[in-house]
């Protein structure tokens, strides 16, 4: 057998012929060219594995070498035939004997140097068996670099077609409506649900959480957290202005995180079973209906200005619950934004603020004749004021958040406190339900009914709720709806001292050198309360209660052998017969 000749041939150019599925490589030889018509899967980079010119001849003669090929699989062979696309094959780095999936596009690479050894084999009757071995001049494309590649092409396309932010560190969509936070199977589940076919090409579970994870690093736009948008309430067909009243498309614009479950329709007045319900709970009360009215509109807005939250407290079958459920029909009873059931002595619980999150309102009923603990009281107040809070949730890691909740709660006792805390009581929002409905004219589908008219309710207690605002949130009638909070360690009702205070305030004024007599100042305060229809604090326990609504500056003092009085306070508005002077 004749010594075969070795040659080095140069791999100038790969043609890739589409339609029929193959590619010309063009091989410079010295001073001629020889064109090698092969099958070709070309990527990024293409290696050129052993391939051989006059394949189906040499078999004939060399099985063994037909076996080697075919343990190879991936080898580009000189087939005078068409390779069908759906074909299994693959690029085949020689070195680390690693296959590596072929991209489903075709590009042409940089020339490649080739060394080409020639030989023939005896009694062939065809071309010669050409035996190539690829030298690249770059890297071949790894698999995990396809990996990569593909999930950052993904992860791009992605937010490019969603409106995403990020919001204290979460990702969140938008939905059409508003936005609301996605968790890390979500996200993956709608990278599937579109990229089904592209991930079902090669390895895609990796590519699927890769491209989830670049998602966050993709987007752009990230806020410590959303607006509180008070001049916006948005629905499900559209955003209302309420300063303006002007009804518009929702938009990804105005950063919206909520919405209520209802359509805004602005022509829709008529709530005949609506106002009959309230008007009952009124009993003929004007200031009372408006209050009730006052309260659904501040709740329904995104305002939090008022710090304040809501307390129904009276006897029992008087649509306090029914009251409630109404509320809570404005809002989605599903997702995010439905409406949180905290039990009001609840709220001072280690993982109860969590429950918060996102929830635009909070709902108890049926609170127990109990006092409320100290930390829960303070945690009422924080949350009415609407500062961050520190919130703990089950498995996850302490996060802090901005509750825009409001608060809702009923009762058919007073509220009960522990001890005196006047920050407390100026947040309470006191509504009256005294007048009880007999069981036989109660109507069971109450409800129902109402749920068809809330579109209605919804812009008559808007409405309301702009008077509300109008009037530096002073709730209607403030003066005579006054909450019955009892103090269990000390017996004595807070609106009582709230009404001593004020009594202080208006008729009292301190200088050093002023003396003035128990009797005298428990007198004036007996015509103050008669004046205002207050209930007096009585006997020995006014001069004990006094004390501790004045200043400091005032002392006890003794007036000569029988009287007892303060020092450094008089009585600054004495009354006449007539009354104030």
């Amino acid at each position: 057998m004749a010594k075969s000749k070795k040659k080095v041939l140069f791999l100038n150019s790969i043609t890739l012929d589409e339609k029929e599925n193959n590619s010309l490589f063009d091989f410079g030889e010295e001073d001629n060219s020889r064109n090698v018509e092969t099958i070709a899967q070309v990527s990024d980079v293409c290696e050129i594995a052993d391939f051989d010119t006059g394949y189906d001849a040499a078999v004939k003669k060399n099985r063994d070498k037909r076996k080697e090929a075919e343990e190879n699989e991936g080898r580009l062979w000189a087939l005078n035939r068409s390779v069908d696309k759906d074909d299994d094959l693959f690029n085949y780095n020689l070195e680390n004997e690693k296959k590596i999936p072929l991209s489903e596009t075709y590009s042409v690479p940089k020339p490649v140097e080739a060394k080409v050894i020639s030989e023939r084999i005896p009694e062939m009757q065809c071309l010669p068996v050409v035996r190539a071995k690829a030298v690249l001049t770059k890297d071949v494309v790894s698999e995990e670099q396809i990996i990569k590649d593909r999930s950052l092409r993904i992860a791009k396309d992605f937010i490019n077609k969603e409106h995403l932010i990020i919001v204290d560190g979460e990702i969140c969509w938008y939905n059409g409506t508003f936005y609301r936070k996605l968790s890390e199977r979500e996200l993956q589940g709608m990278i599937f649900e579109r990229y089904y076919e592209e991930l079902s090409k090669g390895n895609s579970l990796t590519i699927l959480s890769n491209a989830a994870k670049l998602v966050t690093f993709c987007i752009k736009k990230q806020l410590d957290e959303f607006p509180l948008n008070t001049n916006l309430v948005i629905f499900t067909n559209g955003t209302l202005e309420v300063d303006t009243k002007r009804f518009r498309q929702n938009s990804y614009k105005d950063l919206a995180n909520s919405a209520l479950g209802i359509k805004y329709n602005p022509s829709c007045l008529s709530m005949p079973n609506t106002k009959m319900f309230l008007e009952t709970i009124a009993d003929g009360d004007e200031e009372l209906y408006e209050l009730l009215l006052q309260v659904i509109g501040y709740i329904l807005s995104n305002d939090t200005k008022a710090k304040a939250f809501f307390y129904l407290e009276g006897v029992g079958d008087a649509g306090k619950s029914r009251f409630c459920d109404l509320i809570a029909s404005f809002f989605p009873t599903s997702g995010t934004n439905k409406v949180a059931r905290i039990a009001l002595q609840d709220l001072g619980g280690k993982f109860s603020l969590g429950n918060l999150v996102n929830a635009k309102l909070n709902i108890s009923e049926d609170l127990p004749d109990k006092a409320l603990s100290v930390i829960t009281v303070s945690k009422i107040k924080m949350l009415s004021d609407g500062n961050r809070q520190e919130a703990e949730a089950k498995y996850v890691q302490k996060f802090s958040f901005r509750p825009t909740c409001k608060f809702l709660f009923a009762s058919n006792h007073p509220l009960k406190l522990k001890e005196y805390d006047q920050a407390f009581v100026d947040r309470v929002v006191y509504v009256p339900f005294l007048k009880a409905i007999p069981k036989h004219k109660q109507d069971r589908n109450i409800l129902e009914k109402m749920q068809i008219e809330l579109p209605a309710l919804f812009n008559h207690a808007i409405d309301a709720y702009k008077r509300l605002v109008a009037s530096g949130y002073c709730w209607a009638g403030t003066e005579r709806f006054k909450p019955r909070i009892e103090i269990t360690n000390a017996g004595i009702i807070v609106n009582k001292m709230a009404e001593l205070r004020k009594f202080v305030e208006k008729c009292c004024d301190f200088e050093r050198d002023y003396i003035t007599a128990t009797s005298e100042l428990q007198e004036e305060y007996l015509l103050f309360c008669q004046k205002y229809n207050y209930s007096p604090i009585l006997g020995d326990r006014f001069s004990r209660e006094l004390i501790e609504v004045l200043p400091d500056s005032v002392t006890r003092v003794k007036i000569g052998n029988q009287r007892r009085g303060f020092k450094g306070i008089r009585i600054l508005h004495p009354y006449s017969e007539d009354g104030f002077q």
